[in-house]
């Protein structure tokens, strides 16, 4: 979706940003930075490398009535080519302004101009905003005479963005097209919210995003009277292997394969519909998405007895029949009773 082979930077300012809330100065630089050619090479995997991995996309919040200061920044550089600097300037000023909250750690911020990079089919031009915020120490060796010697000193690690952000030239109309990087979650609406105001595109990530995380809740919320842990697991596998197994998602054929009880599937449709997900019956499934949501999907059963129970379906259907829930008279208390054909290491 995204490609950086052919990616150009055409300017770049760095300034510093403090902590607003802490009354922190700020530094910002009056003169545009001119990196050499094997420090451009090294700036560009450092800002853009990140971003190969992102699958979510934002679009900027309300852009209709002009009330979004980034919106309104972007959009009209994008219409001048006027003054980088300046514009660089304000878009440090704003993140300033947002850094109220006492955890936010001052950092230096690249705001970058690009042309010629690739989205979809099509190249446009984009502004990066980059803040470095963790120092890390680092120790330097030097020959000096007839010994080595070695003292520390402090620095940002390029290894690892702390924050970022891409605008992009695109769907101008519609908010453009955002994507964000953000490695310190010490306040989640700082960077999204508080600096970029940015609201999810609704694509395919977004729905089958939308759709596993529904389901997981529908899981947790509705289904949890009424089924012991090891179900409840085996209807999220199962909804996790639906996805997996289809390119494309129609609600009607989904809910009928995961939940063949009548009586379920409406509470599953009225349940989506408080989910705000009324208009949303059918879409092309997102992979990435699908794992993202395995990642979240907890698999454990842990029991009052210091016991913890793994259920890692690979094959929900096979499965099935693999674990059993019971209940000892003469012990007064439930049990699981596990099938299988060998311990392994």
């Amino acid at each position: 979706m995204i490609n950086f082979s052919n990616i150009i930077l055409e300017k770049m300012a760095i300034h510093k940003v403090g902590n607003k809330s802490k009354a922190e100065k700020n530094f910002f630089s009056e003169v545009l930075y001119r990196p050499s050619a094997s420090i451009e090479d090294k700036l560009l995997k450092y800002f853009l490398n990140p971003f190969k991995k992102v699958d979510e996309t934002y679009q900027f919040n309300a852009p209709q009535n002009d009330t979004n200061p980034m919106y309104n920044l972007f959009k009209s550089f994008i219409a001048t080519k006027e003054n980088f600097l300046e514009l660089s300037q304000r878009i440090s000023r704003h993140l300033y302004d947002q850094s109220k909250h006492q955890n936010i750690k001052p950092g230096e911020v690249f705001v970058v101009h690009f042309s010629e990079l690739l989205y979809g089919d099509e190249m446009v031009e984009a502004i990066g905003v980059f803040k470095c915020e963790r120092k890390n120490e680092f120790m330097q060796i030097n020959v000096v005479d007839s010994e080595l010697l070695l003292n520390f000193q402090q620095g940002f690690s390029v290894e690892k963005m702390d924050k970022g952000v891409l605008l992009l030239n695109v769907e101008q109309e519609d908010g453009f097209r955002v994507l964000s990087v953000d490695n310190n979650y010490y306040d989640t609406s700082y960077w999204l919210l508080d600096f970029l105001d940015v609201v999810h595109v609704k694509d395919d990530f977004y729905h089958t995003t939308s759709y596993l995380e529904m389901v997981d809740n529908f899981t947790k919320e509705v289904l949890a009277p009424k089924m012991d842990k090891a179900e409840q697991i085996q209807f999220m596998n199962d909804s996790v292997d639906y996805f997996a197994k289809h390119e494309t998602f129609n609600f009607d054929e989904f809910a009928t394969e995961i939940a063949p009880q009548p009586e379920v599937v409406a509470e599953l449709r009225d349940y989506k519909n408080d989910f705000a997900l009324q208009d949303v019956e059918a879409f092309s499934i997102a992979p990435a998405a699908i794992n993202n949501a395995k990642k979240k999907i907890k698999n454990n059963i842990k029991l009052d007895t210091g016991v913890s129970i793994k259920m890692n379906f690979t094959n929900p259907e096979e499965s099935k029949d693999l674990v059993e829930r019971g209940f000892d008279e003469d012990k007064g208390l439930y049990f699981y009773k596990i099938y299988f054909n060998e311990e392994m290491e």
